[in-house]
């Protein structure tokens, strides 16, 4: 399943070349588990102004 926001993005990429991944290089966001995700993701904070990001997390 896809998410819409992948979708948004994706249909504003100008693709050169449609080749398929090698194997072994890594998976397509839509394809990982959440534990992939929580592991190599990072976590993108607007946190308000004031206290400081040790504070707010």
């Amino acid at each position: 399943m896809t998410s819409p926001l992948y979708k948004k993005a994706s249909s504003k990429l100008i693709v050169k070349n449609k080749a398929a991944p090698l194997e072994g290089f890594g998976r397509y966001p839509e394809t990982r588990t959440v534990e992939e995700h929580i592991k190599y993701g990072t976590i993108n904070l607007d946190k308000p102004r004031g206290p400081t990001s040790h504070e707010v997390v």
